[in-house]
């Protein structure tokens, strides 16, 4: 994952202070691909507090987590990128429930 590449855990948090930071993460990675209403099909959308996004012709309400893997998680969007860079940066290998205990 390029998000991990040459980094330590102490940038990594510096980099990802906050739920926010996470999320507006998320949401430029989405804006870079195109964010198509699933609804209606338009493009034009306003952006929201939370980096939600809300779409011009029928008002749907897209969140910045939507259709990724930290949609819906319970604990926290900041969580899960940790977990994911502790998975992924670890030299061992770590089971779902190994970071479950954690």
């Amino acid at each position: 994952m390029d998000i991990f590449k040459g980094q330590n855990l102490l940038e990594f948090s510096n980099r990802f202070k906050t739920e926010l930071d996470c999320k507006e993460y998320l949401a430029d990675l989405k804006a870079k691909e195109g964010c198509e209403c699933l609804k209606c099909g338009m493009t034009a959308f306003q952006k929201r507090m939370g980096f939600s996004r809300v779409y011009n012709v029928c008002f749907h309400i897209k969140s910045a987590t939507a259709n990724t893997f930290f949609h819906k998680v319970k604990f926290g969007v900041r969580k899960t990128f940790f977990l994911c860079f502790e998975m992924a940066t670890s030299t061992k290998s770590l089971s779902a429930s190994y970071m479950g205990v954690r």
